[in-house]
């Protein structure tokens, strides 16, 4: 006999993040993320739509995440051990509850919810790579940061952001969970 749809999307949620927990969280959160950072850049580039001072706070996050990706994905190899799978998968959640963070600030400022930071509404042109930690203090050089350039189901990239590292920090927590599991398991 056939189990309810419901069940079987239960089962097949319960199997995924099994695997996506026990395996290879860390490389999962390192792809997404990097392949998240070469979207933004692209969509800069190529659609001509120049980030704001939020996009770029969101963005270190995101390197931020990367780099804890892959120095677990590293350790994980070298260290078996559970402990070092629950600190790092832990990093890992805390990083994703940040970005949410940042990036539901930044769709707050986008529907006028609240003010952004000072110099957010300013427009000018994009920051000059070679000289990105000058350009970077200026508050001028950015666009604003209350005008989305693009939405998406009512959804702006800030938006998005928000509920995919909303849906990371939570799988982040699931592995780490599991690993806390595996470490009183180990002791």
């Amino acid at each position: 006999m056939n189990s309810p749809p419901l069940l079987r999307n239960i089962k097949f949620h319960r199997q995924t993040m099994h695997f996506l927990r026990k395996i290879i969280w860390p490389i999962w959160a390192t792809g997404f993320t990097l392949s998240g950072l070469i979207a933004m850049h692209l969509i800069e580039r190529l659609a001509n739509l120049p980030p704001c001072l939020l996009c770029y706070q969101q963005r270190q996050i995101y390197w931020a995440i990367a780099t804890i990706g892959i120095i677990a994905t590293i350790l994980r190899r070298i260290n078996k051990s559970p402990l070092s799978k629950a600190i790092l998968n832990g990093a890992l959640s805390i990083l994703f509850v940040g970005s949410f963070i940042a990036a539901f600030y930044h769709s707050g400022v986008e529907w006028k919810w609240w003010l952004g930071p000072e110099g957010c509404s300013v427009g000018a042109d994009i920051p000059d790579i070679l000289n990105l930690e000058l350009d970077l203090s200026k508050t001028d050089n950015f666009v604003s940061c209350s005008d989305a350039p693009w939405r998406f189901a009512n959804l702006s990239f800030a938006g998005w952001n928000a509920v995919a590292s909303l849906a990371f920090a939570f799988a982040s927590l699931n592995a780490t969970l599991s690993q806390i599991r595996n470490v009183k398991d180990f002791s």
